[in-house]
């Protein structure tokens, strides 16, 4: 990896991965929605500090399936997300350009070839 590509060898594809990693927020973001929408909900009550209160205890107590069901969701909705980034990471750190023809140097110019043969599809 020196020997080909220098002391920027190991860090090829830096940015799409830093991209593919951060959209994997979308997993949490996607969890907390469903779990929020299924939460249950909690019984009427005259005192608002009570209320409160049960609300707050009753907030964890989820089913089973409905944790499965929601961290099922978040995983494929957030893969959704980050694997067009992953394809654009695994080209450019699988790819050897030579000096006068770098299309898969970079993510921008990586995207851009990678969109050019195989339109949107390529990505999933």
């Amino acid at each position: 990896m020196f020997k080909d590509h220098g002391i920027r060898g190991p860090y090829r594809g830096i940015t799409a991965t830093a991209l593919r990693d951060t959209a994997f927020g979308v997993y949490f973001v996607t969890a907390a929605a469903i779990l929020r929408y299924f939460a249950p909900s909690p019984l009427p009550s005259n005192h608002s500090a009570e209320l409160i209160s049960e609300a707050g205890s009753r907030a964890l107590s989820h089913s089973l399936h409905v944790q499965m069901l929601s961290g099922g969701i978040a995983g494929v909705t957030s893969w959704l997300a980050t694997y067009p980034f992953d394809v654009i990471k695994a080209h450019i750190q699988s790819t050897h350009s030579t000096e006068g023809d770098k299309p898969f140097s970079i993510t921008r110019s990586t995207f851009r070839k990678i969109y050019s043969l195989g339109g949107p599809n390529v990505f999933y």
